[in-house]
């Protein structure tokens, strides 16, 4: 892998290489996705042509600014412990779910399909396009419903977060 993490391209062997960085970037998308309830966030920004003059909600202000702090704060242990068991649950599931009918139809898919050869596919020795391969990787992840579940937002949040491959990976 080349020393510059921010630019994309295929892996150079066919283990995936995690960064932390890009570990915990998940984990935030994770976390925030399962924390929130669902239509909280479905306020328009204040720069839309907003015609009755609502702008930001004070909820969406308070996530903007803790987001946008938190690349200067340490994750609590207790969070990072988590997000690993929840990436290793939806990888779990990606492996048990390419066994199954829907996972086998979508590793021919991103086998048939290609694309520009960047981003990998679980349980499988294919390397596709990014498209293809998040793809693929979700309907590894849902196949056998065993994927992880977080009951308050009514969501999957790992299917969606692990199934793709970031740059820098």
């Amino acid at each position: 892998m080349s020393d510059d993490r921010n630019e994309c391209g295929p892996a150079e062997s066919d283990h995936a290489i995690f960064s932390r960085r890009s570990l915990l970037e998940l984990a935030g998308l994770a976390v925030a996705t399962a924390v929130l309830p669902p239509g909280m966030l479905m306020t328009k920004p204040s720069h839309s042509r907003d015609t009755t003059g609502q702008g930001v909600s004070p909820v969406m202000d308070k996530l903007s600014t803790y987001m946008s702090e938190a690349s200067g704060r340490e994750l609590p242990d207790e969070v990072t412990e988590k997000t690993k068991q929840h990436i290793l649950d939806t990888v779990a599931a990606m492996i048990s779910g390419s066994e199954l009918t829907p996972g086998r139809v979508a590793l021919q898919f991103a086998g048939f399909y290609g694309g520009r050869e960047l981003a990998t596919v679980v349980a499988s020795k294919i390397v596709c396009g990014p498209i293809e391969a998040a793809l693929t990787n979700g309907v590894l992840a849902h196949a056998d419903e065993t994927d992880d579940s977080h009951a308050a937002s009514q969501s999957h949040p790992g299917c969606a977060v692990v199934a793709r491959r970031p740059c820098g990976w």
